[in-house]
């Protein structure tokens, strides 16, 4: 009567528990990968691909921990009702025994995985994976907000006409905030190789950015007046580890615009000369996904455009 007591007691605590883990997991899977989704034309890269193999290794390590909880919960009440059956208490000791075995066993796993994919696009950080490693969040592993898909750029801008302009970039005429009336920015943003529109991208480093040329606390390593990921200051030609690059654009704003500039005109193949597309390409690598983007960053950069008319 025991044993059998015991064994309606594991299934339901079993049942109980794992459900209560698994579900909410489930409904979360349809996130596993940010891109080509609801019907917005987000270009699929390497990196949405990394990110949610990434993803789905996360979910099953979850799922199998709160199954070993689970089964601990389980064995524990079948250890306090065993009234001392020596069998049901061997199944219980066994049972939790067992599970932290399993338990330690998935979280090293994980754990060998997740620091060889670390180290592996830290040296590659060209393939847009940003990665960092917190000591209360783990391994996280996010895409570039700007998309690969199309780009010849290899450090050097091929030249194309837009809209945005040709040449040595554009005056700008928005008077509002720090960036605008600090000299020495204005006239980069008015000098850059790229002939970026100065309102437009004046917009973004003002507008969207903030003016702030510190390191985001996004953990994806974006530094400069326009928040440049590491990948898109190489592939601008600047030389360097992420921390150089840094640096680098942080002291030198011809260096820190004259990159963004083009990235700005990188973008412009498929994401168009218009202000809301532009800033929605900055913010989540796509056009007409202003919806998604963080903190309102498409009206605040058009707002901010329009002030300047």
């Amino acid at each position: 009567m025991i044993r059998s007591k015991a064994f309606r007691v594991i299934a339901i605590v079993f049942l109980s528990v794992s459900a209560a883990a698994i579900v909410p997991r489930v409904a979360q899977a349809a996130g596993l990968v940010p891109c080509g989704d609801g019907g917005v034309e987000t270009a699929c890269t390497l990196c949405h691909f990394i990110t949610g193999i990434s993803n789905i290794i996360l979910i099953i390590r979850n799922i199998m921990l709160f199954i070993g909880l689970a089964v601990i919960t389980a064995m524990g009440v079948v250890y306090v009702i065993s009234a001392g059956d020596e069998k049901l208490i061997t199944l219980a000791k066994g049972g939790i025994k067992s599970t932290l075995i399993g338990i330690i066993v998935i979280l090293f796993a994980w754990f060998i995985v997740n620091m060889i994919m670390f180290y592996v696009f830290q040296a590659k950080n060209d393939l847009g994976v940003g990665v960092t490693f917190k000591g209360t969040d783990g391994f996280t592993f996010q895409c570039s907000t700007i998309s690969t898909a199309g780009s010849t750029a290899t450090g050097t801008y091929v030249s194309s006409t837009s809209s945005m302009g040709t040449g040595s970039g554009g005056s700008a005429t928005c008077t509002s905030g720090r960036c605008a009336t600090d000299p020495s920015i204005i006239n980069a943003i008015n000098n850059n190789s790229y002939g970026i529109s100065g309102n437009v991208l004046l917009s973004i480093i003002a507008g969207g950015e903030g003016c702030n040329k510190s390191v985001s606390t996004d953990g994806n390593g974006s530094c400069g007046y326009g928040q440049l990921l590491p990948e898109n200051r190489t592939k601008c030609g600047i030389t360097g580890t992420a921390a150089e690059t840094c640096t680098k654009i942080q002291n030198d704003i011809a260096l820190d615009m004259n990159c963004s500039a083009w990235l700005m005109k990188d973008n412009s193949k498929r994401c168009g000369t218009d202000i809301e597309n532009v800033a929605s390409c900055w913010n989540t690598g796509s056009p007409n996904n202003c919806a998604r983007s963080t903190n309102n960053y498409c009206g605040r950069v058009k707002g901010y455009y329009d002030s300047c008319k």
